[in-house]
């Protein structure tokens, strides 16, 4: 079965690259600080005043009064706001040269906000296969799910995901949960791959993220999750430029990601003497 998946699966990828692929686009509602309306995320200064470590706030989405007002909501109560740094620039009429000069303006996170009628989080639907080969894995690490970007910390074992709502379509919620199991594998108690945090264009992390793409894919296969083919090659083909388009390089990975495809699915279902349950995701 796992050859089957892996034959199927590395052809199609392959053939969305020799067609070229659409810009790869990011499937959640990203986690960095933001303003709501612009949907610009905060850079700088302004992101490290509006993190969830300094601000202790949960939602990453902030409004100026002004914002707040035309919204038809109202500032709770005693909630104080937050400071972050405007740049321009400008021109002296009389001298004609420009200037440049930096203003605070006065922010508040949506939780100190009340009357918001805007909600950014869908209905979701669960996909019973893919929830099957989660829980079939005894071994698989923590997955914990709040205000995170998708990643993987190999020090603690964890996944972090987002809501399954902020994400663009329940399949692709899978095709990144899948993505970050994959990059679990690579722990020094599994498979024991190089996870180090390195640059992103080097060659080790590049192959990395292949790995975890391309084995994305095959579960997403596996489990039945349609719909996302198109986004993990691209994904693919972005990773492939730091690698000067070595196509050859997909195959080498994909021989990887089945290594991973396998402890995932036959490997944890089939004969495991482990008996532990799997660590529950936490909210």
């Amino acid at each position: 079965m796992s050859q089957k998946v892996m034959e199927i699966v590395t052809s199609k990828i392959i053939e969305a690259l020799e067609k070229g692929t659409a810009p790869w686009k990011q499937s959640w509602a990203s986690s960095r600080s933001r303003n709501i309306i612009s949907g610009k995320p905060y850079s700088g200064a302004n992101a490290l005043f509006t993190h969830p470590m300094v601000t202790g706030f949960e939602e990453p989405g902030f409004l100026t009064r002004n914002q707040i007002n035309k919204l038809g909501a109202t500032i709770k109560d005693g909630e104080r706001y937050l400071p972050i740094l405007f740049y321009g620039s400008g021109k002296n009429e009389k001298t004609n040269k420009e200037y440049r000069f930096t203003r605070f303006y006065k922010i508040w996170n949506t939780s100190q906000i009340e009357g918001l009628s805007f909600n950014d989080t869908r209905e979701t639907e669960k996909n019973q296969s893919a929830e099957d080969v989660l829980n079939g894995w005894v071994d698989r690490p923590r997955i914990t799910t709040g205000p995170y970007n998708p990643c993987y910390g190999p020090v603690v074992d964890t996944v972090y995901m987002p809501e399954q709502g902020k994400f663009n379509s329940d399949g692709e919620y899978y095709s990144a949960l899948f993505h970050e199991l994959v990059h679990s594998t690579g722990n020094k108690k599994r498979l024991d791959r190089d996870l180090k945090p390195l640059m992103l264009d080097s060659h080790s992390y590049s192959k990395e993220e292949l790995i975890a793409e391309i084995g994305s894919a095959f579960l997403c296969h596996h489990t039945g999750v349609k719909g996302v083919i198109e986004n993990q090659a691209a994904y693919c083909q972005s990773w492939l430029k730091a690698l000067k388009n070595d196509r050859e390089f997909i195959l080498k990975a994909a021989r990887e990601a089945d290594k991973a495809f396998r402890m995932i699915t036959e490997e944890a279902s089939n004969g495991s003497s482990k008996k532990e349950t799997p660590p529950k995701v936490q909210a």
